[in-house]
């Protein structure tokens, strides 16, 4: 880290905090936030500007993904939500995420945020897709069950 890049914000860390605790994950702050920082800390307050900037917007979304109310938004063919679901019952299908509490439930939410930032056809958020993007990612993700199932066979 340079000295050039700003520190996280006192108030991005309360944010921080607030969304932790609204997602039932403070629990879990260590882990996030070193996850964040690439392994270089596991406190809020030595996340760069940026850092903590990209973490309050995954949590954002990870709380607006667990809100139903929030996510359904109808398309022609297939609604928002039923994408959502299909997404998230192929990443479980392969076993990139697991567990059945409410707790799991938003980490696994979170996890395939990351994974579809980083690693995904779109390189975008769930809830930054268009009904098309959102086709392209369920369907990398069931490429990803087929692929592990044929290797079951094998």
């Amino acid at each position: 880290m340079t000295q050039e890049e700003k520190m996280a914000t006192p108030q991005q860390i309360k944010a921080i905090y607030t969304l932790l605790n609204k997602a039932g994950l403070m629990d879990r702050k260590n882990e996030i936030v070193c996850d964040m920082s690439e392994g270089r800390s596991m406190h809020c307050c030595d996340l760069t500007c940026e850092e903590a900037s990209s973490l309050i917007g995954s949590l954002q979304d990870t709380i607006d993904l667990y809100e139903p109310q929030q996510a359904v938004q109808t398309d022609p063919k297939t609604s928002r939500l039923e994408m959502y679901n299909r997404i998230y019952g192929a990443a479980r299908q392969c076993g990139f995420i697991y567990g059945d509490t409410e707790e799991d439930r938003l980490i696994n939410l979170y996890l395939i945020e990351k994974f579809c930032l980083e690693r995904g056809t779109v390189k975008k958020r769930l809830k930054d897709m268009t009904g098309p993007e959102l086709k392209r990612t369920c369907r990398q993700f069931q490429a990803i069950v087929n692929r592990k199932n044929k290797t079951r066979k094998q």
